[in-house]
């Protein structure tokens, strides 16, 4: 029977709820429901989004359930194109979840909160996310998150980048939103059979990428001219989950593709929200209103598609900072410039040498990019690489009068190319010759006078030469601070020759010495002069008076030798002065004692600052044994030298053992226990480096560790040895404990951290075979400890770090190409199931699963540390990447993992790219070699690839790299039979369909 327009049937549905159920009940289900369109969509789900809200409005006891009801909320606000309202609320979810330690809580809502933050046109939104994605343990859904984030901050190049290096690890690709991301990569290349195909065959458990995903199937089937198609999966999208006003763009975007109207005019352009005030910035640029361009450029800093260039050109306006731009990957277009322009400041400010500007302006060429601004500073690279130019060239550069900065440029290029490439002879002509230019002002002046006074010194003096200099740079006068610093130099020669000489007229030239020392850059050589004059003279009340004045001395990196050997004179032929000591014990600590040689030790030892040995030092004549034993133990104390402390008050207590006439005696003795403990635990951490160097600890950091030690049968012998200080006693025996089955858990937890600590010391001074001993021991503790711990969540999170650990050493030693460190520490990782199986079986299979995610989550970290340096390596004219570099870098990797098919259909991603640059720079020769180079990796991948189904990345990069393989082929018949293989990995490869039908004989 028909029902009529007031049947209950047709009535809306509401949350109503029956007489007694709380409210906290009614926003339980609520919250179930908003969960379920989240996680588990069913289409049509019939949901009164207007009403969720009031229901959810009152706060709720339980923590977690108040953390998801604001996050709920803000979630409808963002449905209900509320986005001021939805960022607060999410803000307030985020920050809950991170109090409680709620990953999987913390990470959705960061993710959603960036996306409000976007749409709000935060700039610092996607870096937040980036520093929450960095404390979630490598989460495969955050990750995905992160992608689809960089995508909507229209930050495509990095987006694809990282995809591309993630999409192989399952756990990601497996994500709700993987096929999207994939199918984004796949249309922006122009792939959209294979795109539409993944997408059909997707099944979101997210409302709202279920809505997306017949979002882009529909933009799919507009580009097709499927326009009935378009329209009924934009109805279909209608009725998810999703902001009204998102859909309705979408709509009227897709309308006007099928109704054939123009995409945008420029008018139309200028008035789109996102990029309206980078274009009005841009076109005030372009007229020479530079500062309407940076207010405008400034407006556009909110639109997340226009902010990088809009930061771009806002730092070649000089209001932001280039290298932050480039920090912050805006993509290739953006850092080729970015990097060009600031290898550009740096080469003019002579920080870069010739050849990193060349090779910067040659990558910036192969993408493209060109200005005419950076061909001076290229004429004047270019001049600067040769390496032995001749005398006529060096002149023609220098000939034009020093009348504009460009000329000014080619006259300081040709300066540095005549006194560092010409001889002495044809340099020393050429400057002459320069010195009696007029041109010459300022600055020029006093660069050509120094290097002139420099041939001076090497070759001997002339009066020409003389002459010139004095014309160049006149000793006295109003002289700017470069010519003032020159003639300071010439002063301080003559002043040091005199010495030499011992003709110096003694007042007017210790006069015009205290006259330098009033020029900071002057300060120190004019004391150190000062001296050695003295120290001549043999006046020790004058040297002391010169070295008490120590700021004078703070300006040298080292005191000169000839001060040193003047100290040790002087010191040798009075050593009873009362005011050495005093003199010396602030001189000498403004410098590394180590750097002073011999004769620093000496006079170091004199004033005091070398420390003495408790177990052989002996008190001077005449000082009481005791009294100086016990000041050495508490200089020791000072020093955080328990050890030598210990010493001297045995010894002291030996003499005298009841310390008479010392105040608080028994305070002393006290001390003793005290201090033994404290050497013990000094011991115990030196066991911890391998080295032996002691380590000043807090007392008590390891007490427990002592304690635990001291409960075992032999414990009085390794406490003994702990206070002996016998280092290689306890390590002998801490290694025996270490490998023995029966350790108590908490000795076992002690241990596992020593043999940690020791490893870790060991990877710091490049001791990879002792690392490698000492982790092995660490892990045997370690899984004794995890064998007796119940806690299975605390055990997870500790395999976790310690992985980790593995996992960022391997990739720092493939990075520097130690493979032969990488690969033990490999095998002791992909040995450990087996290790805990002897432990405890419960173990093996959690530590397996543990290991499967750290080989994923190693291959993810090496893929994108790869891709990002091919990105900006030396890249050869007409290649998009340095293939060669990022090449040889997987195939570390590869030598560890060897049947890793994410590695495998990784490296031949890389070789297909570098096939189609090398076919589109029409080299086939090269492309030969590389592709019968390649062969071998990609035979095994598809050894691989037959093994198992499925895996579709991997089979249409197999698809490509067997496409070129049959290019290249020179019988007919054989490259139809390798398209066919290619089709047989791939059979949506339109391009190879072309390929063989072409070969097909005609009808």
């Amino acid at each position: 029977m028909y029902h009529g327009a007031d049947d209950p049937r047709s009535a809306q549905r509401l949350f109503d709820t029956p007489a007694g159920f709380s409210p906290e009940a009614t926003a339980r289900v609520v919250l179930t429901r908003i969960r379920k369109l989240l996680d588990s969509y069913t289409p049509r789900m019939p949901v009164e989004y207007a009403c969720l809200p009031d229901i959810l409005a009152a706060t709720l006891s339980d923590p977690s359930l108040e953390r998801e009801r604001l996050f709920a909320l803000g979630w409808l606000s963002w449905l209900n194109d509320d986005r001021t309202a939805a960022e607060p609320l999410l803000a307030e979810a985020m920050r809950r979840a991170r109090e409680e330690n709620a990953i999987e809580a913390l990470a959705e809502s960061a993710y959603w909160c960036t996306r409000v933050r976007l749409l709000l046109g935060r700039a610092e939104a996607l870096t937040e996310f980036e520093s929450v994605l960095r404390t979630l343990g490598g989460s495969p859904r955050a990750t995905a998150w992160f992608v689809d984030l960089l995508w909507r901050a229209g930050r495509v190049d990095r987006a694809e980048q990282v995809w591309k290096s993630v999409r192989g690890n399952r756990r990601v690709a497996d994500c709700a939103e993987g096929p999207l991301l994939e199918a984004r990569a796949l249309l922006r290349r122009g792939e959209r059979t294979p795109a539409e195909r993944l997408l059909n065959e997707a099944t979101p458990s997210s409302g709202v990428v279920w809505v997306e995903r017949l979002l882009l199937l529909a933009w799919i089937a507009v580009s097709q001219k499927q326009h009935d198609k378009t329209r009924n999966l934009l109805r279909q999208a209608r009725e998810g989950p999703y902001p009204a006003r998102a859909l309705q763009t979408w709509m009227a975007t897709i309308e006007q593709r099928i109704t054939g109207e123009p995409a945008a005019t420029e008018d139309a352009r200028r008035s789109s929200p996102a990029l309206r005030n980078f274009l009005i910035g841009q076109q005030a640029r372009c007229d020479g209103r530079t500062e309407e361009a940076i207010a405008a450029y400034r407006s556009a800093l909110s639109s997340p598609a226009a902010q990088p260039f809009a930061r771009y050109a806002l730092a070649c306006l000089g209001q932001d900072d280039l290298a932050a731009v480039l920090a912050s990957q805006p993509g290739l277009f953006i850092a080729v410039r970015c990097r060009l322009r600031l290898v550009l400041e740096r080469f003019r400010r002579r920080e870069a040498s010739p050849a990193e500007y060349l090779d910067a302006l040659q990558q910036a060429a192969v993408t493209g990019y060109q200005d005419t601004a950076t061909e001076h500073f290229q004429r004047i690279a270019t001049a600067l690489q040769q390496r032995q130019p001749d005398a006529a060239s060096v002149r023609e550069l220098a000939a034009n009068p020093n009348t504009d900065t460009a000329a000014r440029n080619n006259f300081r290029a040709a300066l540095e190319l005549a006194v560092r490439r010409l001889p002495a002879a044809a340099a020393r002509e050429m400057l002459m010759e320069w010195s009696q230019r007029d041109d010459l002002e300022g600055e020029l002046r006093a660069v050509v006078g120094r290097q002139l006074l420099r041939l001076l010194l090497l070759e001997g003096t002339n009066d020409e030469a003389r002459a010139g200099v004095d014309r160049l740079l006149p000793a006295e006068g109003n002289l700017s601070p470069a010519l003032q610093a020159s003639s300071s130099a010439v002063r301080l020669w003559h002043a040091a020759q005199a010495i030499d000489e011992q003709s110096v007229p003694p007042q007017r030239w210790r006069e015009e010495m205290r006259e330098l020392r009033s020029h900071a850059r002057w300060k120190g050589l004019a004391q150190s002069l000062l001296l050695q004059e003295t120290a001549r003279r043999g006046d020790v009340t004058a040297v002391i008076a010169l070295l008490d004045e120590v700021d004078a001395w703070r300006s040298l990196r080292t005191p000169p030798r000839f001060v040193l050997r003047a100290l040790e004179s002087i010191l040798a032929a009075h050593p009873s002065h009362p005011s050495w000591r005093r003199a010396l014990s602030r001189w000498l600590p403004l410098w590394d004692l180590s750097a002073l040689g011999p004769v620093g030790t000496t006079l170091a030892t004199h004033a005091g600052l070398t420390a003495v040995r408790g177990d052989t030092a002996e008190p001077p004549p005449g000082v009481a044994p005791v009294s100086w034993f016990l000041h050495q133990a508490s200089r020791a104390l000072s020093r955080d030298d328990g050890k030598e402390a210990l010493a001297f008050i045995r010894r002291a207590l030996a003499l005298d053992p009841d310390l008479a006439g010392i105040p608080q005696a028994g305070v002393v003795r006290e001390a003793v226990t005290e201090l033994e403990r404290r050497v013990r635990a000094e011991t115990l951490a030196a066991v911890a480096e391998p080295a032996g160097a002691p380590i000043a600890l807090l007392p008590g950091v390891f007490a427990d560790v002592v304690e635990a030690l001291s409960a075992l049968p032999d414990g009085a012998a390794i406490r003994d040895a702990l206070t002996r200080g016998d280092l290689p006693a306890v390590r002998a025996r801490l290694d025996e404990l270490s490998e023995q089955p029966d350790l108590p858990p908490r000795l076992a937890h002690h241990l596992a951290l020593l043999m940690q600590r020791a490893a870790c010391a060991c990877e710091e001074r490049e001791r990879t075979d002792n690392a490698e001993a000492y982790w092995r021991r660490s892990w045997l503790c370690w899984l004794r400890f995890f064998a007796a711990s119940p806690d299975a969540g605390a055990r997870r999170i500790v395999l976790d770090f310690l992985l980790d650990l593995h996992r960022h050493r391997i990739n720092d030693l493939l990075a520097r190409n130690a493979i032969d460190a990488a690969r033990r520490l490999w095998n002791l990782v992909r040995e450990l199931p087996a290790c805990a199986s002897r432990v405890a079986e419960a173990l093996e299979s959690d530590l397996s699963e543990r290991i499967e995610h750290f080989r994923e989550d190693l291959a993810t970290e090496y893929l994108l540390t790869t891709r990002e340096a091919m990105r900006f390596g030396a890249i050869p004219e007409g290649w998009r990447a340095d293939y060669e570099k990022g090449l040889g870098s997987l195939r570390r990797l590869l030598s560890l993992d060897r049947d890793n098919p994410r590695l495998l259909a990784a490296l031949i991603e890389i070789c297909n790219d570098w096939f189609l640059d090398l076919y589109h720079l029409g080299d086939p020769a090269a492309l030969r070699e590389q592709v019968n180079r390649f062969t071998p990796f990609a035979m095994q991948l598809a050894r691989r690839i037959d093994e198992r189904p499925g895996d579709l990345p991997a089979r249409a990069a197999l698809a490509d790299f067997w496409k070129f393989r049959g290019f290249l082929a020179a019988d007919r018949e054989q490259k139809a039979a390798l398209y066919r293989e290619a089709l047989r990995f791939n059979p949506a490869n339109n391009n190879v369909h072309d390929l063989l039908a072409e070969l097909e004989p005609p009808h």
